[in-house]
């Protein structure tokens, strides 16, 4: 029996010997301080004006186009970056007759003949002079507001539109309208 107890005693010995050895729980201490970043939030706006206007002052026609390819404009917009510094694209549209009717296909790039039947050219133009901007139914920078359409705040160009109807219409609508969308971008 002695051995047992003696051999319990001696674990009993040994653990407290293992845990008395340990070393005290050091004590910590802290502090936290919350940083706030402000951040001015990055707002992208074009405003244009008027964001109406009719085509006129035709080559052939005066007051409305004629056909085979006349050449008409718009009175000037103000188009300008309302938000924060960036760049400004533009893009137009098909033409659509009152009626719904046949669509003129506007023609993007660089055309370098008249366009044919129930097709249009369609770019703008700085009235202050400078390079235009050939318009087609995707976002291309707008040379026209500035080279290499940079924007800063609040900065404003006049634009004028100009097209180049199609040789014929297959649609008899007496007025056709198309949009043009500027856009402001990173």
């Amino acid at each position: 029996m002695t051995r047992r107890f003696g051999g319990v005693a001696t674990l009993l010995l040994l653990v407290t010997a293992t845990l008395g050895g340990l070393a005290p729980a050091q004590a910590q201490s802290s502090g936290d301080a919350t940083a706030t970043i402000p951040v001015t939030p990055l707002v992208r706006s074009v405003t244009v004006s008027p964001n109406a206007v009719t085509y006129g002052n035709c080559t052939k026609g005066g007051a409305s186009l004629t056909f085979p390819n006349d050449t008409c404009t718009t009175p000037a917009v103000t188009v300008t970056n309302t938000g924060s510094a960036g760049h400004i694209n533009v893009h137009g549209s098909d033409a659509v007759p009152s009626d719904s009717g046949t669509h003129w296909s506007l023609l993007g790039g660089t055309t370098t003949s008249p366009p044919g039947p129930d097709k249009f050219a369609e770019l703008t133009a700085n009235t202050a002079g400078g390079p235009g901007t050939t318009l087609s139914n995707t976002d291309a920078c707008d040379e026209t507001f500035t080279m290499g359409c940079t924007a800063s705040a609040n900065q404003s160009a006049n634009e004028t539109v100009g097209l180049t109807g199609p040789s014929s219409s297959s649609d008899s609508s007496s007025s056709f309208s198309t949009t043009i969308t500027w856009t402001a971008v990173p």
